[in-house]
Formats: structure tokens, sequence, C-alpha cells
């Protein structure tokens, strides 16, 4: 069996490959090297993955994720692996390059990540040849679920809501100053935490307040990553990751006034790594 993985910060999506090229899909909690430790990514496999393997033997492993950018951090993904799988051989990779891979195959184009975090790259077909750096969620991820996260709970917590909106905020999520400042400072992952009103802003997304929120996020993530490549208005772009998945209307509405042109969007790249690999040997 050989397993490929796409991990980002909330989920990780697994596509297991049966020497017969049959295929299944397991979903498990977000793999990242930057918030785990060997030990604790191995015990999510074990518990969350591994069960339904049904004993087969892994031969190889295909891992593509969030902070798998330098090899300290692929090696801790690698110690993890080898933990559970000792009989497998591993290919780690920045899900950035997983990106590519999925939108793109073996040709170039405009890669980009809009889930939880953000991300982007020029892709040559090969090698990822330019990227601006994210710098996550406290120095970057902009257009990410976590920046227009961040938006909303500043704007809240400086009673800058329109009544009505406020209404609806206080009414689903009933959260206090304290509780905010808690799940920001205090709690594991605040990426996470800011990132889970992506929902609330796409059920508001008709409000004029929300729809601002999310266009000038999308706007200041073409300012400062994706716009900033040489090729950007001349090989094709193409996005993965819920956000932009969710408010593609809106994305598409800031990259046409960037007079740039969107040609794929994709919600998980799982599938696109399939094509990618699809002609993988035992």
């Amino acid at each position: 069996m050989i397993l490929i993985a796409d991990s980002g910060a909330t989920k990780t999506d697994w596509l297991a490959v049966e020497k017969d090229n049959t295929t299944h899909k397991y979903e498990t909690a977000g793999i990242n090297p930057y918030f785990l430790k060997p030990t604790e990514i191995t015990e999510i496999l074990e518990k969350e993955l591994l069960p339904f393997l049904n004993g087969n033997r892994v031969e190889k492993v295909f891992f593509y994720g969030a902070g798998c950018s330098t090899e300290k951090k692929r090696f801790i993904i690698e110690e993890a692996l080898e933990n559970v799988f000792p009989a497998g051989r591993f290919e780690v990779y920045h899900d950035l390059l997983g990106a590519a891979h999925a939108l793109f195959g073996k040709n170039p184009g405009i890669a980009c990540i809009l889930g939880t975090g953000s991300n982007s790259c020029y892709y040559d077909g090969k090698d990822i040849v330019e990227n601006v750096t994210s710098l996550g969620y406290m120095y970057g991820d902009e257009g990410s679920g976590t920046s227009m996260g961040k938006k909303l709970i500043t704007a809240f917590l400086k009673d800058q809501f329109p009544a009505e909106l406020k209404k609806r905020f206080i009414d689903k999520y009933d959260l206090n100053i304290e509780e905010i400042l808690d799940a920001t400072y205090n709690q594991p992952k605040p990426n996470q935490f800011f990132s889970s009103f992506s929902w609330f802003l796409s059920e508001n997304i008709s409000d004029t307040f929300i729809k601002e929120i999310v266009l000038t996020s999308f706007d200041e993530f073409f300012e400062n990553q994706a716009g900033k490549y040489s090729m950007i208005s001349k090989a094709p772009i193409g996005f993965v990751g819920s956000i932009s998945f969710v408010f593609e209307k809106e994305l598409k509405k800031v990259a046409k006034k960037r007079g740039l042109k969107i040609e794929r969007i994709e919600r998980n790249p799982i599938d696109g790594l399939l094509r990618y690999y699809k002609n993988l040997a035992y």
C-alpha cells in the first residue's frame, strides 16, 4: 500500500492506494511540525489512521505538509512516520509543492493556498522557483481563514460591528473578551481559533461589513503574496484550500479587479495529487 497525504493546520487528508489501484480516503487531525512533537504525531497516526488500514503493509508515504519547508521540520514528520510504518519509505515535502503538483502537474503556474493559513509560489513545472514567505498567522497568512477571523474578532472587540451583525455573532458564539483573550494567548493553536470564524463569515457574506472583510483580506493576499511574482500576469493561477473554495466568487472578483484570471480552484489537493502519482510503481 502507498499513502499520499496532504496536511494543513486543521486536518490531514490521506489517500491509500492499493496494488490493484483501489483507493480509500481518510482524514486525521492536522499535522504541523511547528506545533507537534514526533511523539504527538505518532499518537495521531496510531489512533486516527492505522486502525483503518486493516493491517496492510505500507511501502511508501508521500507526505505534503504545512510547516515542512525545512529539513529539520521534515525530519520530525519522517521520525513519526518511521515509528508507525517501520518498513516504509518516506518522501516529505512542503504543502506548497503539493498544491503545485495537484493544480498543474508538470506544467508551470502560480500555485496558491488559502485555508487556515495561506501561501503561494511560482512553480516552473518541476520546482518552486519563486516564493514570497508567508510568515504564518502572526506576521502574514493574508487572505486565510485565520487572517479573516482576526479581522472579525478585532472588529467585535472594538465594538465596530453593525447592531444586527453584533446580535447574530453573540447569539451564535456567546463569547466574552476574557474567553477570546484566553483562546488567543493561553490556549494551543490560536490560528485555528481565529479560522473557525470563517463559517460565520460565509453564513453572513451578504452583509456589507462581512463582505468588506473578505474582499480586503483577498486584496492583501494579492498585494503581499501572489502579486509579487514575475510571472503573475503570464502564468495560469490556481488555488487550493477551503477558503478559496467557499469564497470563490469574492476571490475571483478581487483577481479580476487586478486584471488577473484564476483558472482553477480546488477545495482539497488530494485528488490532484493522485493524478500526479497515477503511475506509481510498487
